[in-house]
């Protein structure tokens, strides 16, 4: 909701203050982080996910992958390991998204 009215700072300090978060509040914020541009912010989120011991979903993969995509695309110095970060990022997508 904070995202679509343009207030996504108000929906991560809401974020910050939730004592119990969910696979689908995490998804969210990631979610939010990528629509607003904040692509960095949106992998620091996926990071915090797997630190609380959660298990993403595809929902929150594909998020996740659009961060880094999102990162990769303003780099202005591509180098050979920012491409193998991204080859392997779709790679443990593709399998994590694999029935």
């Amino acid at each position: 909701m904070f995202s679509r009215c343009g207030l996504v700072g108000d929906g991560f300090r809401v974020f910050d203050e939730m004592p119990d978060r969910n696979l689908v509040t995490w998804t969210l914020m990631i979610s939010a982080a990528v629509q607003d541009g904040q692509f960095e912010w949106g992998l620091e989120i996926y990071l915090g996910l797997i630190r609380s011991g959660l298990r993403p979903n595809e929902f929150t993969i594909l998020d996740d992958i659009e961060s880094a995509k999102g990162v990769f695309e303003s780099m202005t110095n591509l180098d050979i390991a920012g491409w193998n970060t991204m080859i392997g990022g779709y790679a443990q997508a593709a399998m994590a998204l694999k029935p």
